[in-house]
């Protein structure tokens, strides 16, 4: 499916492509990148749900970048 429904990010799709921790001796942009992902899962999740808890407003990227 998409990634994208509206201006909201899909969580399954995050954590398919997001939601692996990096292995020992990952670059320093692989780290960043898994910890923007956890953020922004956590964002959708348990600080800001929307109603379906299924997406993320695409919104929350500006906070994580």
């Amino acid at each position: 499916g998409d990634v994208v429904v509206g201006n909201n990010i899909k969580l399954k799709w995050l954590r398919q492509n997001c939601g692996v921790a990096p292995q020992a001796g990952a670059d320093d942009e692989e780290l960043d990148r898994y910890t923007r992902a956890v953020a922004l899962e956590l964002f959708g999740t348990l600080m800001f749900p929307d109603i379906s808890q299924n997406s993320v407003p695409a919104y929350y990227l500006k906070l994580v970048s």
